[in-house]
């Protein structure tokens, strides 16, 4: 570990008697630690409003699209809250991007699929 000098605060060896940087002595040999701990620390601040968690439009895209996605989609939204509640801001935003992402994913799949349906049953319907 790195003793710290009482004069000036610099980094200094332990192997050393004297501060690198201004010259004081370090004592009696003694290794000096200085430890950064904050037995109260401030609570973190939200970094912006709370963002979307998108749950109304989770919940169409599982109905209408795709359930098993949407489903998925559902539980990132729900994530949303529960991170912006315990003061995860960070991770809140994250996860409603991923909310996000998702809806956007299953809605295309979904309509894919459903044009793919139309198209082939209406053909199978002349034969």
């Amino acid at each position: 570990m790195t003793r710290f000098c009482t004069q000036c605060g610099q980094g200094v060896p332990d192997n050393c008697n004297f501060c690198t940087k201004c010259g004081a002595q370090l004592g009696n040999g003694q290794p000096q630690y200085q430890f950064n701990f904050n037995p109260n620390p401030q609570p973190q601040q939200p970094i912006g409003p709370k963002p979307k968690n998108y749950m109304v439009w989770s919940i169409l895209v599982a109905l209408f699209c795709c359930i098993p996605l949407g489903v998925w989609c559902i539980v990132c939204s729900n994530k949303v809250n529960k991170a912006w509640d315990r003061g995860d801001y960070v991770t809140a935003q994250d996860e409603s991007n991923k909310a996000k992402k998702w809806i956007i994913i299953t809605a295309i799949l979904g309509l894919v699929v459903n044009v793919i349906y139309v198209f082939t049953s209406g053909v199978l319907d002349q034969l």
